[in-house]
């Protein structure tokens, strides 16, 4: 009597799991955080940082976030990085 009580308990834990993952991919609930920047504000921020004559702390009391967070998103250059391109939808190249 016992391993099977044991065995309802374990099933029905495992049927809640997937039962609740699905309704949660039927809601379409996303992990993680969201991102700091919108689309607008990055190309705001690749234009600006194309410009030597751009001030980084300016461009960053502009746009609200501090210059880590930018930097994070486009480079010295004005070059998208990695979370920048997340942004905006851009696949990167697969290597080959």
């Amino acid at each position: 009597m016992n391993r099977s009580w044991w065995f309802l308990l374990t099933w029905f834990i495992c049927e809640s799991t997937v039962a609740g993952l699905n309704a949660a991919r039927a809601r379409v609930r996303k992990r993680g955080r969201k991102f700091q920047l919108t689309k607008a504000q990055i190309r705001l921020a690749q234009a600006a940082m194309s410009n030597r004559d751009t001030s980084v702390s300016e461009l960053c009391k502009e746009i609200g976030v501090t210059r880590a967070t930018l930097y994070r998103y486009v480079g010295p250059t004005g070059e998208l990085r990695e979370f920048g391109k997340k942004v905006l939808g851009i696949e990167e190249n697969p290597r080959s």
